[in-house]
């Protein structure tokens, strides 16, 4: 038995959205609600990445952590690696409210930057989502302060992972062509986005 894409509606997105408006990482939140960008990816974006002023964020690598096989080091290691597959590595289209957060939050991350460097411990590895100190976040710490969000904001059971889900199924329940949102979310096939999001089909199968 397959099991359905938990999603949020739009009711849902529009009251989180509203309730984190405050929290250091909404952007990165309202950046894969408007992109369906993968955890990975969103972490590893780096500015070289995004054209603002076009509206574009170019998917090229993702960032996970690892079991470290070398003994005499870490237990577990990041590795930065490219898509998958081809469809993997795709351009990708930012919604005007996506950008206009972008920006603003660029601003505050030369801020940032500006301030802590005088230190010398700012580290500057280009990427867009990062501490005060210019430290990449950590897919893993990502996903535990958004699962932590969700329980204060009474909505147990979404995972990080069904941002994406949620960027899917509305754009499905919009009428975009399927073709067009396997594309947007870099799936091997048609078939991966359909199987995925055979709950949308009532309500596509109702409008016709």
């Amino acid at each position: 038995v397959k099991k359905e894409a938990a999603y949020l509606n739009e009711e849902q997105i529009i009251n989180f959205l509203g309730n984190i408006s405050t929290d250091r990482w909404y952007t990165a939140f309202i950046t894969v609600l408007g992109t369906g960008m993968r955890l990975g990816e969103v972490c590893a974006l780096r500015w070289g990445n995004v054209d603002i002023d076009k509206g574009i964020i170019y998917v090229k690598e993702s960032v996970s952590r690892v079991k470290n096989e070398d003994k005499s080091g870490p237990k577990t290691k990041l590795i930065f690696q490219p898509p998958k597959t081809d469809k993997g590595k795709r351009v990708i289209p930012i919604p005007e409210e996506v950008v206009t957060e972008l920006k603003k939050w660029r601003a505050r991350q030369r801020q940032e930057e500006l301030r802590i460097k005088i230190t010398g411990l700012y580290k500057n590895d280009g990427f867009v989502f990062t501490w005060e100190d210019g430290r990449m976040i950590e897919p893993g710490t990502l996903s535990k302060h958004f699962l932590k969000l969700m329980r204060a904001n009474g909505l147990k059971g979404i995972h990080f992972h069904n941002l994406r889900h949620s960027y899917a199924s509305l754009l499905l329940k919009a009428g975009e062509h399927p073709k067009v949102v396997q594309e947007l979310l870099g799936h091997s096939t048609i078939q991966v986005t359909m199987d995925i999001y055979s709950h949308v089909d009532p309500e596509i199968k109702e409008k016709a």
